[in-house]
């Protein structure tokens, strides 16, 4: 094989190489996280239907008082079913939360980034009682049985930016 040939072959490969290294940098790389956590952050709070939302929520804790689900954290990003194969509500599918946590205190955690950027909602049954006086359900009411949880809120102005993601919803 002469010269000439085995450099076209190795640039290409070379060139490969270098691309699989940079996507795998940049899916690693904080800016990258923070990205997403926007895109999903703007999916939950504008794209998505709260009713649809709160309904499939309530659907799972249906399932977990029928036996079908047990308490604690189900890893669902990209599956169209809980681990061990009950089918997802078309809801938190088109979601696609990190996880779908059945807290032992009756409701759901519907989860779309956790860490330091943790935020998500939390789905109440109807007529909920909490389990003691100042339960914290959220930071923020969508609707009746549905909040919106953030890791942010504790930030000076973080609310008002909330509400201007809320006010874009309304508008579209």
């Amino acid at each position: 094989m002469s010269t000439v040939t085995r450099s076209w072959i190795k640039r290409p490969m070379v060139g490969v190489l270098l691309i699989g290294i940079g996507m795998l940098f940049f899916s690693q790389c904080p800016a990258y996280d923070v990205i997403q956590s926007q895109r999903a952050r703007s999916r939950l709070l504008c794209k998505t239907s709260y009713q649809d939302l709160r309904d499939a929520g309530r659907e799972i804790l249906s399932q977990v008082a029928a036996g079908k689900l047990r308490f604690g954290d189900h890893a669902v990003r990209g599956r169209r079913s809980f681990p061990n194969g009950l089918a997802l509500p078309r809801a938190v599918i088109d979601l696609n939360p990190r996880v779908v946590r059945i807290v032992e205190d009756g409701y759901v955690m519907i989860e779309m980034h956790g860490g330091m950027d943790s935020f998500g909602v939390n789905v109440y049954p109807d007529k909920y009682l909490p389990p003691f006086v100042g339960f914290p359900l959220g930071d923020r009411e969508l609707m009746d049985g549905l909040w919106y949880y953030d890791g942010e809120y504790k930030w000076p102005g973080y609310a008002e930016r909330i509400d201007r993601m809320l006010q874009q919803r309304r508008r579209d």
